[in-house]
């Protein structure tokens, strides 16, 4: 067993109190706890709007697939697909340096009805139908896949992978051409 300051007692447990030799409990992994969740509260705190409801991280204005499609049909913009997955890391980086960008979300909003496509295979065994659906219509081969649909047409555009700000927008602004 090792001591610290930290009252860290092996590899395998953290923050636990400790015993050090002759100078009794230490406080500093109870602090450290102390401020981990003040920090979480207010930062929780800071994410809620006036009225106490959730805002979101994104800037991108998200549709379910229903809301999509129809949506699409009526205005005859094509939708854009993100199939995307919880567990997938360039998933996660697609959206902070894409998606969460100002310039590139304007872009995205104004060209395309966004349609995220989340699958939940790993976590949960199975996919809704209508996400199981999308997968199978487009031949999802990987995560992250945005596919261009536009509304009436059968063919569509497929970008698999990540590929950067510059070549995700650039795919974009190819496919609306």
């Amino acid at each position: 067993m090792t001591h610290s300051a930290f009252g860290f007692s092996n590899s395998k447990t953290s923050f636990r109190f400790v015993k050090t030799k002759g100078k009794g409990w230490k406080l500093i992994p109870l602090c450290f706890l102390g401020l981990v969740l003040a920090a979480g509260l207010a930062a929780a705190k800071e994410s809620k709007n006036p009225k106490g409801k959730a805002k979101t991280t994104h800037r991108i204005a998200w549709r379910s697939p229903a809301e999509g499609l129809k949506e699409s049909l009526q205005t005859k913009k094509p939708i854009l697909y993100d199939i995307t997955a919880e567990w997938c890391g360039p998933c996660h980086r697609l959206t902070s340096t894409v998606f969460e960008n100002p310039a590139c979300a304007k872009r995205i909003n104004q060209l395309f009805i966004p349609v995220r496509v989340l699958d939940r295979q790993r976590e949960e065994g199975k996919n809704p139908p209508d996400i199981g659906a999308i997968e199978e219509k487009y031949e999802l081969q990987g995560f992250p896949t945005l596919v261009v649909q536009f509304p009436g047409r059968t063919d569509s555009q497929k970008l698999v992978g990540y590929y950067g700000r510059e070549g995700t927008m650039d795919f974009l602004n190819k496919a609306v051409k």
